[in-house]
């Protein structure tokens, strides 16, 4: 059977890993398809923007034109539906949810009651087809897990994208460089990153879940 597989997510460059992940984790076929963020830079990403406000505009405009569980029971409906928001937009003034004497899975746990908020459904209606996955502190974080083997503690670095982008990485953050270099030895090296990275660990997990249902 093909997977039918939809992306709620803060721009294309995290679609490119996550659907490269995907085809390492899955055994079957899949097709996908880009709800959030819709077009490419040179246009905007649509009506509602890129990076997480464009992720929270795209879950209040679903609230309000269907509710959340028709949208999910509809003619589109998805085998998974997956969101991707980073742990570092807690910290953003607009949401401020985040908590530095608490653990990263408490405020992972924040992070997603406010994006249940945006959503106007409760924590037990994020459940399968839906898979959130929101990487610490950003999903750059799991790149920095191979590229920096010495640090162990990746998710509490802060703004791992901003590191990466210095020397001696100069990741660039284009979709290409992302599609042709970032993902294969974002797959090549996963098992390390699960290791070092508990919400990449997650996102396996809650998919493998989702699928054998």
């Amino acid at each position: 059977m093909t997977l039918n597989i939809g992306f709620v997510t803060e721009g294309p460059t995290d679609v490119v890993l996550l659907e490269a992940l995907l085809k390492h984790i899955l055994k079957q076929p899949f097709v996908t398809s880009v709800l959030q963020p819709i077009g490419s830079a040179d246009v905007g990403y649509g009506a509602n923007g890129g990076g997480w406000k464009g992720v929270q505009r795209w879950c209040e405009e679903i609230a309000v034109k269907t509710g959340f569980q028709n949208f999910l029971t509809g003619s589109n409906a998805y085998d998974l539906l997956i969101f991707q928001i980073d742990l570092d937009v807690a910290r953003e003034k607009e949401v401020n949810c985040y908590d530095i004497e608490e653990s990263i899975t408490q405020n992972v746990t924040r992070l997603q009651q406010q994006i249940c908020s945006w959503l106007q459904i409760d924590e037990e209606e994020m459940k399968c087809p839906v898979i959130l996955t929101i990487p610490a502190d950003n999903l750059e974080a799991w790149m920095l897990a191979y590229l920096n083997t010495d640090e162990q503690e990746i998710e509490k670095i802060q703004k791992p994208d901003k590191l990466l982008a210095r020397k001696p990485y100069k990741l660039k953050k284009s979709r290409i460089h992302y599609m042709r270099v970032v993902a294969p030895m974002l797959v090549e090296n996963w098992q390390l990153v699960k290791d070092k990275c508990s919400q990449a660990k997650k996102f396996e997990d809650d998919v493998l879940s989702c699928v054998r249902q």
